[in-house]
């Protein structure tokens, strides 16, 4: 089993943009999978209690040990601390495989809810078609998810089950067979929870909001910084950067804004190009993409390939990486997850869904004509 690394940053930006070229924001998404796998939980719990309401003290002794379930064989962690441990492919590949293992025991749970001798038997039957529902669309979604993220994440363990269609010809035996697959289940539906949650966590702070940035800003690729307003309107400390060029991606006298142009920088040897763009998910940002690239192109080339450009918005967080990322895809070929990758590697950065959602068209496009060069 993997562990976690510094590569974890890595995955979490593949997995981000990826999800939204689907157009469906990574939060989103696993917010949902954490809602769902609560909500089965939840409801795996109450069926056990139900179930204990009634279940006779000769049941209590016959009935099975939890390392007999069918899927005790499968080697995931044990607590909190092991959780931290294992990579988030890992995490979702147990989750996946755990859900798999129930397709069948579940099938049979419903069926066998139907005649169940208990005095909350309607109920139980309802609850049991609920988790159905609840385990099918999680599964699905997470069947998504693994889709996106390569190989490691789309590992699967067989955990068959070899209980059969019937869980029992007698009174006794249909209550103790039953109490024991859904404790079983009810065991599995927690690892879940606990596994999708810690995914969720990985996105966050412990705010829940996306972490933002350590510092005022960072060299992303040789001679481009990304960083935010304070920096950007401290001319003399920019110059002992050796900065030669100023992309102001949030240009504007309001409070989103950064309130310089080229004027602001005369004199101090600064060249300086702004682009008026609001952190919204509506606005259009693309149609910038290819003067924020040529700009960056300029800067790097400035002085026989001495120049540096310090591109930047008010937080440098969604406007300036943003460009940055168009600038590397449409420059440098690199494609969405590799352009994405390379900056978060260097900087926590958190582009707004409407952003990525033009970096993956822009993506498209930039594959469309790589196709047809190479007819």
């Amino acid at each position: 089993m993997a562990h976690r690394t510094k590569g974890s940053k890595l995955f979490i930006t593949v997995l981000y943009v990826v999800t939204s070229c689907s157009a469906v924001p990574i939060s989103d998404l696993l917010d949902r999978a954490s809602q769902r796998s609560d909500r089965m939980h939840s409801l795996s719990r109450t069926l056990t209690h139900e179930l204990d309401s009634h279940f006779p003290p000769i049941g209590r002794m016959m009935s099975p040990r939890p390392s007999m379930c069918h899927t005790s064989s499968l080697q995931t962690p044990s607590d909190k601390m092991q959780t931290l441990q294992v990579s988030e492919s890992d995490l979702l590949s147990l989750a996946r495989s755990l859900l798999q293992a129930w397709l069948d025991p579940l099938v049979v749970l419903s069926a066998s809810a139907r005649t169940l001798p208990h005095p909350a038997q309607n109920a139980i039957s309802n609850k049991i078609q609920e988790l159905q529902e609840h385990s099918k669309n999680l599964g699905d979604g997470l069947d998504i998810l693994s889709g996106k993220m390569g190989p490691e994440a789309q590992n699967l363990s067989f955990l068959p089950f070899r209980g059969g269609n019937e869980i029992g010809q007698d009174r006794i035996s249909k209550l103790v067979n039953f109490h024991f697959l859904m404790s079983c289940f009810r065991r599995d539906s927690h690892k879940i929870d606990s596994f999708l949650k810690q995914l969720n966590d990985l996105l966050t702070d412990d705010s829940g909001f996306y972490s933002w940035p350590t510092k005022h800003f960072h060299e992303v690729y040789p001679r481009i910084y990304v960083g935010n307003a304070f920096v950007a309107t401290n001319a003399l400390r920019l110059r002992r950067l050796g900065v030669t060029h100023i992309l102001n991606a949030a240009e504007g006298n309001s409070f989103m804004h950064v309130n310089t142009s080229a004027e602001f920088y005369a004199g101090t040897g600064l060249l300086y190009r702004g682009i008026p763009a609001s952190d919204t998910d509506h606005y259009d940002l693309s149609v910038y993409f290819e003067e924020a690239a040529d700009f960056i192109g300029k800067a790097l080339a400035y002085k026989h390939g001495k120049g540096k450009v310090y591109v930047h918005c008010r937080e440098g967080y969604s406007r300036s990486p943003t460009l940055v990322i168009a600038y590397l895809m449409l420059r440098q070929n690199m494609d969405v997850h590799t352009a994405l990758a390379m900056v978060r590697q260097k900087r926590e950065i958190g582009p707004n869904d409407g952003f990525l959602r033009q970096l993956c068209r822009l993506n498209q496009r930039l594959a469309a004509e790589r196709k047809s060069w190479n007819k």
